[in-house]
């Protein structure tokens, strides 16, 4: 089936936070160097420490809101995402984030996530002519409202980090899933026996989706 609009998550999937994850747990000595500088094996070692689940989600929201200029785009995406739109594909950017964090830190990190998601966006060249179009970047407040923006979109392909979203029983099985790994992390036992593409990189995902 040829595909004629794609959606793709925005954290850890367009945006890549490792770097910035990694100086932010050190900073607040929450981590050693010699964690693995990647966002998994950082917050696996930071929920293992006394209050480590809440110490996480205060990393997150300082990482997705004022600390958000210091993250990276992800290498190729940018170069698939114009290549798509030159291959008439429409492309939604659909991320399941919040307003703001439900989290209390201090005010200076009180700011809304989703239009610092939205400044990255256009400070990294996102909404250039040739790219996506503001209007086709959704925020949903739930795993289950970021897949009904899915279906409301009409996509036919979803590229996401996370395994969860593929794992949610009302994901469309039309939609063809691919999942995007980085570092050491490796598909479980349960998304392997699903009909999932795994991509470790958007060269990869530029080969999978506009070379078929």
């Amino acid at each position: 089936m040829a595909i004629r609009a794609i959606g793709i998550d925005f954290d850890n999937t367009i945006v890549i936070y490792d770097h910035l994850f990694y100086g932010l747990a050190l900073e607040k000595k929450l981590i050693g160097r010699d964690v693995s500088p990647f966002k998994k094996s950082i917050r696996d070692t930071i929920r293992q420490l006394p209050g480590g689940d809440v110490e996480w989600q205060k990393l997150q929201a300082m990482a997705y809101g004022a600390n958000i200029g210091g993250a990276k785009v992800a290498d190729g995406v940018l170069d698939f995402i114009k290549a798509a739109r030159k291959r008439g594909l429409k492309v939604f950017i659909i991320s399941h984030k919040t307003q703001f964090s439900n989290i209390s830190l201090s005010p200076n990190y009180s700011i809304d996530l989703r239009r610092a998601a939205l400044t990255w966006l256009k400070d990294n060249g996102f909404f250039d002519h040739d790219c996506v179009n503001p209007s086709q970047v959704i925020f949903a407040g739930t795993r289950e409202e970021k897949i009904e923006k899915i279906c409301d979109t009409n996509c036919e392909a979803f590229i996401d980090d996370l395994e969860e979203t593929f794992l949610e029983p009302s994901f469309p099985p039309h939609v063809q899933k691919y999942l995007f790994l980085t570092g050491d992390q490796r598909p479980s036992d349960e998304i392997s026996r699903l009909n999932v593409r795994i991509a470790r990189s958007w060269k990869e995902l530029y080969k999978q989706i506009l070379n078929e």
